[in-house]
C-alpha cells in the first residue's frame, strides 16, 4: 500500500506539480493527524488503525519523497551537495528526537496533546510550503534561483554575475 502512494506522486509530479503534491500530502496528512488525536482522546482503535495508514500514506505520496525532489531543486548547483546533506542531517536528527521524546511527552501530556502538537506542526508546514516553496516543475534552475532572489529582495541587475548555470555553460563553449 505504501509502494502505491510513492508512485503516484512518482508519475504525476510533472503535470500536477512539486508544490501541489506537497501542499496535498501535508494537507491530507493534517487530516490524519486529527483523526489520531481524535482516536487517542476516545479510545477508537479502529480511527486509530485507519488514520496512522494515512499518516503514512501522506507522508509517503507528499513530504517523503517532495522534500528530496524539490531539495535537489532549490539549492544553488555549487552547494547543492553540503547543503542537501546538512538538512538531510538534520531531518533524521530530528525525526530520531521526536522517535524518541514521543512516549516522555505523551507520558507528560497525553498521547492525544501530543498529535495534535505534530497537527499544528503539520499546518504550520503546510502554510511554509503555500507562501515560500516555489513550484519546480517545468522551470530551469535558472528561474529557480530568481525566485529565491526576489524573494531575498534582491534586485536583478544587468552586471549581475551570471547564475551558476550560466557560468558553466558559457565556460564550455
Amino acid at each position: 500500500c505504501k509502494t502505491v502512494f510513492v508512485i503516484i506522486p512518482m508519475l504525476c509530479a510533472d503535470q500536477l506539480g512539486r508544490r501541489f503534491i506537497l501542499l496535498l500530502g501535508q494537507s491530507l496528512m493534517v487530516l490524519a493527524l486529527l483523526g489520531m488525536a481524535a482516536a487517542s482522546s476516545v479510545n477508537a482503535p479502529i480511527l486509530a488503525v485507519t488514520s496512522l495508514c494515512g499518516c503514512m500514506a501522506t507522508f509517503s505520496m507528499g513530504i517523503g519523497p517532495g522534500t528530496h525532489i524539490v531539495g535537489t531543486e532549490v539549492f544553488p548547483l555549487m552547494m547543492r551537495g553540503r547543503i542537501f546533506s546538512l538538512a538531510l542531517a538534520i531531518n533524521r536528527f530530528v525525526s530520531g528526537t521526536v522517535a524518541i521524546s514521543f512516549p516522555v511527552i505523551a507520558d507528560i501530556i497525553s498521547v492525544s496533546a501530543t498529535f495534535g502538537i505534530f497537527t499544528a506542526v503539520t499546518a504550520l508546514s503546510v502554510l511554509f510550503v503555500y507562501f515560500l516553496v516555489p513550484e519546480t516543475s517545468g522551470k530551469s534552475l535558472e528561474e529557480i534561483q530568481v525566485f529565491f532572489r526576489q524573494l531575498a529582495g534582491e534586485e536583478e541587475e544587468e552586471e549581475k554575475e551570471p547564475l551558476v548555470v550560466n557560468a558553466i555553460i558559457q565556460e564550455c563553449e
